[in-house]
């Protein structure tokens, strides 16, 4: 209740995995969570105790950099939609490769797919870090994404997207130019 001390509270459904509440937001007087660390599920619960309704939204994709399991990273909810966040996780001889993706979920209907980024938001090679590499959370601040990770027993670092619109470069029809002052004129030019 004070955000220091916590208590872990029963739950009963099919939850055994990670998972995060959309914030602010409730589908047909429910809440609503997005959870998973092979597939992207999503659940609903009228006393965030027990959630139903239990069903895949997000697979990993048979064509783009998101084809390995993917695990839930950070759900927010944005005017166009509910943005989910999520880690992928490939396994090499050479180290560990992660790479956060983007998809847009109706608010109208959680379960329906609107977009889905083609190419990573980021990517992070374990070999330039030494020791085991891992997620622990993305955090929005500022306009800007802040994506958190460690290594094992050694340093946790941040990495920034600091542009965070450019997130939506992908979504067909979405356009965001940026405006820059003209040399000539004090008017405002859009840059594309």
């Amino acid at each position: 209740t004070d955000l220091v001390e916590w208590q872990k509270n029963k739950t009963s459904g099919p939850l055994n995995d990670v998972g995060v509440i959309v914030p602010n937001y409730k589908h047909k007087e429910k809440y609503v969570m997005f959870h998973g660390q092979t597939d992207i599920k999503i659940s609903f619960s009228d006393d965030l105790e027990s959630w139903e309704n239990t069903h895949t939204v997000l697979r990993p994709s048979t064509k783009y950099f998101d084809r390995y399991p993917l695990e839930i990273a950070q759900v927010m909810m944005l005017p166009d939609g509910i943005l989910v966040l999520y880690y992928v996780k490939e396994e090499y001889r050479e180290g560990t490769f992660y790479s956060v993706g983007a998809a847009l979920f109706d608010p109208k209907d959680p379960s329906k797919l609107m977009w889905r980024r083609t190419s990573p938001v980021c990517s992070l090679k374990q070999e330039d870090h030494s020791g085991q590499l891992y997620p622990m959370g993305i955090v929005y601040f500022k306009e800007k994404l802040l994506m958190y990770f460690g290594v094992k027993g050694k340093y946790v670092f941040v990495v920034h997207y600091g542009e965070f619109d450019k997130i939506f470069d992908d979504l067909p029809g979405h356009i965001h130019p940026r405006l820059e002052k003209h040399h000539k004129n004090p008017i405002m030019t859009p840059v594309l």
